[in-house]
């Protein structure tokens, strides 16, 4: 993957899921900014992909700061929460 840089917009996460079947499922990302601020994205759910996949799109305000970003997934079926696998990007000041 290239490099990705403070301010980046349009950039697609996407996670695949092998072991749980998502249809009817709502998936969240939880991200960890490196000050230790948190968000939450919404993820679109792709069942034609080859395994299930769900992702989300970075807007200009997501990637705030340079550091490490940790995306933890979290899937929800009725009362049931999941989750999944922490996943670490690496955010880069410009010009570096």
């Amino acid at each position: 993957m290239a490099r990705v840089y403070v301010g980046h917009i349009g950039l697609k996460i996407e996670i695949t899921v092998t072991n749980l079947n998502l249809t009817g499922m709502t998936v969240v990302y939880d991200i960890k900014r490196p000050d230790g601020t948190t968000f939450t994205k919404t993820a679109t759910i792709n069942t034609a992909a080859s395994g299930i996949t769900s992702y989300t799109t970075i807007i200009a305000t997501d990637f705030d700061q340079a550091g490490e970003y940790l995306v933890q997934p979290k899937i929800t079926s009725g009362a049931d929460v999941f989750l999944a696998e922490t996943v670490s990007v690496m955010i880069y000041d410009k010009f570096k």
